[in-house]
């Protein structure tokens, strides 16, 4: 997910996308990808050259599983505005991505192809942009696609550069989500329960943790957690719906313990 520090025109004015990207930033966060999408391509409908905005956008689709969208998409707004640091990063996500799915498929050769183009391509971002937080976030979620033994170390390096370049809860959160996000669900518990306790008025942050917890295999700490992100945001929808399928999920292994 890229941070943004303030988009301005090139006539020196505020950027007319910026209320548009901070909302979609706070979506994001959320884990509500469709209307960080709507968001973000608001952004881009009122900046065209707003580069994060755009690069947010392809963010979304991939999260969403839009894969073929979001690969186009980077590869043709990369192709139009040349060069750009945020667009070739999003260009390296959409790699990943594919990387993933031909891992599934067993298409091993086509799948290190792929993995090889997003670690240059973030390579490439981080190397031209060094106090990106984008960039390093985006390599370090690279490198932990890979799932190989000196990733974690690695993907802490960038992170712990994500976090030099800004430090404040969102980019923490957005680590957990990336540890979350790339299937490394212990590691992203632990990441995200020091979040939690040292900014514990952010639902975004608890609903994270909860689903990590989750999937960690902790039920009971992860509804307490997805608990206090409603207490926090009675209309966190994602939240909501955590909490339920925490309760089925509950429900499904009373019910095979009775048996």
């Amino acid at each position: 997910m890229a941070d943004h520090r303030g988009n301005v025109s090139p006539g020196g004015r505020p950027d007319p996308g910026q209320s548009a990207f901070d909302k979609g930033q706070q979506l994001y966060l959320a884990g509500s990808f469709d209307k960080a999408l709507a968001a973000f391509q608001e952004a881009t409908r009122l900046s065209p050259m707003f580069f994060k905005a755009h690069a947010c956008a392809v963010d979304c689709l991939l999260r969403k599983g839009e894969l073929d969208r979001g690969e186009k998409t980077a590869q043709e707004l990369l192709e139009r505005y040349n060069r750009d640091t945020d667009l070739g990063t999003a260009r390296a996500h959409a790699y990943l991505q594919r990387y993933r799915q031909r891992r599934k498929l067993r298409e091993f050769e086509s799948a290190d192809f792929n993995y090889n183009m997003a670690m240059e391509f973030g390579a490439i971002a981080t190397e031209a942009t060094p106090g990106s937080s984008y960039a390093w976030l985006r390599k370090g979620e690279i490198i932990l696609g890979k799932r190989t033994p000196r990733a974690s170390m690695e993907a802490r390096s960038c992170f712990e550069r994500a976090l030099a370049a800004e430090r404040n809860w969102m980019t923490e959160t957005r680590i957990g989500m990336i540890w979350y996000l790339s299937g490394w669900y212990p590691e992203a518990a632990k990441w995200l329960h020091e979040v939690s306790q040292t900014t514990p008025d952010r639902a975004c942050t608890w609903y994270w943790l909860g689903r990590a917890q989750l999937a960690s295999g902790n039920r009971g700490l992860a509804k307490r957690s997805l608990k206090k992100a409603v207490h926090l945001d009675r209309h966190y929808e994602e939240a909501l719906e955590a909490l339920r399928e925490c309760s089925l999920f509950g429900r499904i292994i009373g019910l095979f313990g009775r048996g």
